[in-house]
């Protein structure tokens, strides 16, 4: 799933390689969905804000989520 960013928008929110976050908001993949405070890994940081994070439940998966959904778990 890739999460729609604003390039000109600021994002407060800034997380290195391999942090631990957990998700502010339910996100989809699929059929999926990974309900807020899932807790994943930070293991790519892409330009604008989003993040690829690894979940392993409720499946494992790696997902593009930006900024504004994620907190420090």
């Amino acid at each position: 799933m890739e999460s729609q960013i604003d390039p000109g928008a600021e994002h407060a929110v800034s997380f290195p390689a391999f942090h631990a976050v957990r998700l502010r908001t339910p996100q989809a993949s699929g059929d999926m969905t990974f309900p807020a405070g899932t807790r994943g890994v930070v293991v790519d940081v892409h330009k604008y804000g989003s993040y690829g994070v690894e979940f392993s439940s409720p499946v494992e998966d790696v997902l593009i989520v930006a900024g504004k959904h994620l907190k420090a778990a």
